[in-house]
C-alpha cells in the first residue's frame, strides 16, 4: 500500500533522463520532517530498554533470593544458586555474555 503523497517515482527530465531537482528537492523536504521525529522515537525506545533491562536484573535478583528461602539445603540451609538459576553475565548495555546463555 503506497501514500499518494509520497511518490515512488520521480519524473524524469525528457532531455537528460535525470530525476528532475524539483522532486529531488521535494523528498528531501519530506525527509528532513520525518527523520527528527523518528530520531526521537529511536532515542526514547532506547531509554525504556535500558530501564526494562535494569528492571529485568533487579526482579531477578529478588527472584533467586525468593528461591533461595524455600528451597532450604539438606542440612536446613538456605540452598545456594544453581548454574541453572543464577543470574547471566551482562554488558554494560546489559545483553547477555555467558556462553550458557546464548544458546551455544
Amino acid at each position: 500500500m503506497s501514500n499518494p503523497a509520497i511518490p515512488t517515482s520521480a519524473t524524469l527530465d525528457a532531455s537528460t533522463g535525470q530525476v528532475r531537482t524539483a522532486d529531488i528537492l521535494e523528498r528531501l523536504a519530506r525527509l528532513r520532517t520525518v527523520l527528527p521525529a523518528m530520531g526521537q522515537e529511536l532515542a526514547s525506545a532506547r531509554r525504556e530498554a535500558a530501564k526494562l533491562r535494569v528492571e529485568n536484573g533487579r526482579l531477578r535478583d529478588r527472584l533467586c533470593g525468593l528461591e533461595a528461602k524455600l528451597a532450604p539445603g539438606a542440612d536446613g540451609v538456605s540452598a545456594r544458586r544453581t548454574a541453572g538459576s543464577r543470574r547471566p553475565k551482562t554488558s554494560p548495555r546489559g545483553y547477555a555474555t555467558d556462553s550458557s546463555t546464548n544458546g551455544s
